[in-house]
């Protein structure tokens, strides 16, 4: 609230960084996180379905943002159409429904890891944080 008038306030990687510090388990997510999950269901599909991209499930088409202007953090197998994982960018609105899947599948996996030797945090909101910095080292190497 600016002056008593409700602001809409935009999601980018600063906000969600905000959102993080607050909520425990609210992981970030930027170009590198959505290129990790992007990578990782690619490959699972590869893996499931032999590589037939018509078969990934909208909700596990992560999209990414360019590295830079001339490199992008694209997950996509070279034989896959470019539209597969989306380019997300602040003008297309996809980033908040991603960033809820982000949120939606690093959760789950915190809670499944029940049993593993991830569970040396022995809160599953505590493991969502170890997560989400894997996935944003994994996503730097994504090209």
């Amino acid at each position: 609230m600016v002056e008593g008038e409700l602001l809409p306030i935009g999601l980018d990687s600063g906000t969600t960084k905000i959102f993080s510090s607050v909520c425990e388990n609210f992981a970030t997510s930027d170009g590198r996180v959505g290129a990790a999950l992007g990578a990782l269901v690619a490959r699972w599909n590869e893996e499931a379905n032999g590589g037939d991209h018509k078969a990934i499930p909208e909700c596990l088409r992560f999209g990414h943002w360019p590295q830079d202007k001339n490199r992008w953090r694209d997950p996509k197998p070279d034989h896959h159409p470019r539209h597969v994982y989306p380019i997300l960018s602040e003008a297309n609105g996809l980033r908040i429904g991603q960033n809820l899947r982000v949120n939606w599948v690093c959760r789950f996996l915190a809670t499944a890891a029940n049993g593993t030797g991830f569970t040396v945090f022995k809160c599953a909101a505590k493991r969502v944080r170890p997560l989400e910095a894997a996935l944003f080292m994994v996503g730097y190497a994504v090209r």
